[in-house]
């Protein structure tokens, strides 16, 4: 009987200590070049609990890295893992850190109740001095002025002289006083060209966006950082930069729906010569680098004479739109 009990305390030793649960902190790599991440990931297995670096109640102080990292957006997942038997749940957070500085760095002990990981040394190497990189940003404007309500077109250029298996914004376009939420904005279609820089042909890719500032004073436009990724491997992060500008107010004796930037007409004329009770049409088409549905549904300040009916139709609209802006077209055409 004795020797059944030792055997039955036995099993169960056994089966708590399949059970148990662990907190490992892991890297993906553990040298990389000082304009490159690396993936930390923090898993608990076999607990109740859940790992939260964000929202309500964290538990995961990610803080103690902001020393030694910049830190990406961190990514929650819990799952359960069924197979032979082996482990109940992991809970896992994953977050992409980027070296403030070459050297030896470390990332330090997370503990949660009563389990720590182990720290993490990693080797940063200095980067490449050469004088004209693989990969490199440059970001800017396209207008020199800015009024209230006028489009304001904001660009990343990603110059690269190898190529690329991706390239990702590492998050959305943020604006301050205000929120890019709350201004008319819209994401432009990427445009690729060929520019030569420090003797070498770098593919260039643009990705722009369109604002139109509704408030005078200082505008902050915060474009996001680029992830990128070459076909050999090679993972950079190029860092988001800021852009500043100074919107002007209108003046007051100017109407607040006037056309800001450079408007054009062009009109189809009806023939020279009319037949009485016969229905003739014009067409005139007004453009504008406005936000969409900006444009009159009809148009403005024409005066035609008594001497014949007219019949005008609401605009029929068409919107452009390319790396350089969004052009709003406006079809007017008049029966007579």
């Amino acid at each position: 009987m004795v020797r059944i009990l030792t055997l039955l305390f036995g099993l169960m030793s056994l089966h708590s200590l399949a059970w148990a649960a662990t907190f490992t902190a892991t890297v993906d790599r553990a040298q990389l070049s000082q304009e490159e991440h690396i993936t930390l990931t923090l898993s608990l297995m076999n607990s109740d609990i859940r790992l939260r670096a964000e929202g309500a109640n964290p538990n995961i102080d990610l803080s103690i890295l902001t020393k030694e990292f910049s830190l990406g957006r961190p990514e929650s997942n819990n799952h359960y893992n069924i197979y032979q038997g082996r482990g109940r749940s992991t809970s896992e957070i994953k977050v992409n850190l980027f070296p403030h500085h070459a050297g030896q760095l470390t990332i330090p002990v997370f503990e949660i109740d009563g389990f720590k990981t182990q720290a993490i040394n990693i080797d940063v190497k200095k980067p490449s001095t050469s004088a004209a990189p693989e990969i490199f940003v440059r970001s800017g404007s396209l207008q020199k002025e800015l009024w209230v309500g006028q489009q304001l077109v904001v660009y990343l250029d990603i110059f690269h002289r190898v190529a690329l298996g991706k390239a990702s914004l590492g998050d959305n376009i943020e604006t301050e006083p205000t929120r890019i939420e709350l201004l008319q904005h819209w994401k432009l279609d990427q445009d690729t060209r060929i520019e030569k820089h420090q003797g070498y042909d770098y593919e260039v890719e643009r990705i722009a966006w369109a604002i139109f500032p509704d408030k005078s004073g200082q505008l902050t436009v915060h474009l996001p950082d680029i992830w990128a990724t070459t076909q050999t491997g090679r993972r950079q992060r190029l860092e988001h930069q800021a852009l500043r500008f100074d919107v002007k107010a209108l003046p007051k004796d100017v109407p607040a729906d006037i056309i800001i930037g450079k408007p054009s007409l062009t009109q189809t004329l009806p023939p020279r010569h009319v037949n009485q009770h016969e229905l003739n049409h014009w067409t005139v088409t007004l453009t504008a680098p406005v936000a969409v549905t900006s444009l009159p549904d009809h148009l403005p300040g024409v005066k035609l004479p008594d001497t014949f009916n007219f019949y005008p139709d609401p605009a029929r609209r068409v919107v452009s739109k390319d790396a350089s802006g969004i052009t709003d077209y406006a079809d007017y055409t008049i029966a007579f």
